[in-house]
């Protein structure tokens, strides 16, 4: 059903597995539905500076938060130069090396993270994302399992931290500097950067009344989650490389887009995407197809008791949202949910309002970066489609290598399990554009 209950020891979880009942709580009762569970390892692993994480009447929560929605709306276009930068340096780079796809995807996400939240580039600064992803790999399975066994048992938070039944707060012990390097380090070494336009300079350098204590969490908690859900575009870039193969003929119509509205005389921009209507079903599409967050999201929790559908649901009890294709596999919602049908999200050659963005959250605790995140995969698509043909690797004897569906099943995010493929420029036109824009970033 929509929503079913269980309990472990001694507490509640209860757990939203449909988009109704998801809407009728989190989105039209989100005052009721905006809190976070009380998880002591968060705090303990140094995590408590991060929006994600705070409840809802923490009194930084709704400053925090306005900072982080404001960096991710308003000034969105201000950093659409970055990523188009960026993207134009990938697809340099996979000319070289088209069998890199894989490492340069990384990279490429890595790349525009860094730039955008504290205008550092890459090439010296890569320890910063090794700290980041080293910091949000500590948010594993491991980690929230550590949560819910301080949820359930919240003795176990004051014993010391050598003491026997102790290991999870010996494992917070040991890995909190590290969450607290991801919250000063980037900040500290600013000063060399401050006329590179970012979030961290327009933070430190508008008259606002925000700390600079303010501004190392919301840029950390921005820089954090992107690492986090850039597993988030660098997953989806990920599944959309294995879609191309698996269903070519979506491949060819949007390269038909392209040509049609592009031409062969440059590279595609953010001014396309109005004018390229199936390029943005493609990018939906993949998102419905395989969500970066397989099951669930950070839990909620019920500030007041509340009755729905005639059952009690208590103060402070604890909910999951079952995400993934839970949902966007629902076929209430969508025709056919297990074919790849980007058309399914237009009508009439329009976009329609099918979009499924519950993937990003419900309600207050929606991702605010959504957008952002939304503008990357988008413009990676329609950049690699216009340059490149996506299609099957060969084998020795020249014969296609089979390609699988297949999808790492653990951790927080789900990324497709690596596969044989061949990138081959489209015409020699787009190698000219190329080195042109080799020549524009020197």
């Amino acid at each position: 059903g929509g929503i079913f209950a269980f309990r472990v020891f001694n507490r509640q979880i209860v757990v939203i597995n449909s988009v109704s009942t998801a809407t009728d709580l989190l989105d039209k009762r989100a005052r009721v539905y905006s809190d976070r569970p009380d998880m002591a390892m968060i705090p303990l692993l140094g995590w408590g500076f991060d929006l994600a994480f705070m409840r809802f009447q923490d009194p930084r929560y709704r400053p925090h938060r306005k900072i982080v929605a404001q960096q991710f709306s308003r000034r969105l276009q201000k950093f659409e130069e970055v990523q188009q930068a960026e993207c134009h340096q990938l697809i340099l780079s996979l000319l070289e090396k088209p069998w890199d796809y894989f490492p340069l995807i990384k990279k490429f996400a890595a790349s525009i993270i860094l730039k955008t939240t504290y205008g550092h580039h890459l090439g010296e600064n890569e320890h910063l994302i090794h700290l980041a992803t080293e910091a949000v790999d500590l948010l594993s399975e491991r980690v929230f399992f550590g949560a819910q066994l301080l949820y359930a048992f919240p003795f176990l938070q004051h014993l010391p931290w050598w003491a026997p039944g102790a290991g999870v707060k010996c494992f917070a012990r040991k890995n909190n500097p590290t969450v607290q390097q991801l919250l000063n380090l980037p900040i500290d070494l600013l000063q060399d950067y401050l006329a590179t336009p970012c979030w961290a300079t327009n933070l430190l350098q508008q008259d606002s009344r925000a700390s600079v204590t303010d501004i190392k969490s919301v840029t950390a908690t921005s820089y954090a989650g992107m690492c986090l859900s850039f597993s988030g575009p660098e997953s989806p870039m990920k599944s959309f490389l294995l879609a191309m193969i698996l269903f070519p003929e979506c491949q060819k119509q949007a390269q038909a887009e392209i040509d049609r509205v592009v031409g062969s005389g440059r590279l595609p921009i953010f001014e396309d995407r109005a004018h390229l209507p199936y390029i943005s079903t493609l990018c939906r599409e993949i998102l419905r197809w395989h969500p970066s967050v397989p099951l669930v999201g950070v839990a909620h929790a019920v500030n007041e008791d509340d009755v729905y559908q005639g059952c009690l649901i208590p103060k402070g009890e604890l909910h999951w949202i079952r995400r993934g294709k839970g949902m966007t596999r629902d076929a209430s919602i969508f025709e056919n949910p297990d074919s790849f049908k980007p058309e399914r999200f237009l009508n009439d050659g329009k976009l329609n309002d099918d979009f499924c963005n519950f993937i990003f959250g419900f309600g207050r605790r929606i991702c605010p970066g959504q957008e952002y995140a939304q503008a990357t995969l988008w413009l990676l698509v329609v950049s690699v489609l216009t340059v490149f043909t996506i299609s099957k690797a060969k084998d020795a004897s020249g014969k296609d290598m089979d390609v699988e569906e297949r999808y790492t099943e653990t951790g927080l995010i789900s990324q497709p399990l690596p596969f044989p493929y061949s990138l081959s420029l489209r015409n020699p036109h787009v190698k000219i554009l190329i080195e042109q824009t080799r020549e524009q970033n020197i």
